[in-house]
């Protein structure tokens, strides 16, 4: 049996269409959900893609989480500039396999601890 469980949070990002969330399950894998507005985290999301992968840029300012999801490619880039202390920039690029792309931009959300451990 494949465990669900949070291990690990890695980008809670937002925008007027969507909030997702990137975590890394206690299995070691790594999981994207998106929930479309007015949807919140706690009712199911709309789309949960498993075996993600992780890409750190150097100099470590960049990653990006890949999802490949049947003919489409989910990826999630964040970047944290480091002559900007707090500030991030986050992108969605969703692409097809003819390469046709479409990107969102998305700003960082916080949530308190307690919170953080229902998602």
């Amino acid at each position: 049996m494949i465990d669900y469980t949070s291990k690990q949070n890695l980008v809670l990002c937002s925008n007027q269409e969507f909030i997702i969330k990137v975590d890394e399950l206690q299995n070691q894998k790594i999981r994207y959900r998106c929930w479309r507005r007015p949807k919140t985290t706690m009712e199911d999301p709309d789309l949960i893609l498993l075996n993600g992968s992780i890409r750190v840029f150097e100099p470590a300012d960049k990653m990006e989480f890949v999802f490949p999801f049947g003919e489409r490619t989910y990826v999630l880039e964040k970047i944290m500039p480091q002559n900007e202390q707090n500030t991030s920039h986050i992108f969605l690029e969703v692409s097809d396999d003819q390469n046709q792309k479409t990107t969102w931009k998305l700003q960082d959300a916080v949530i308190p601890n307690q919170v953080d451990r229902l998602l």
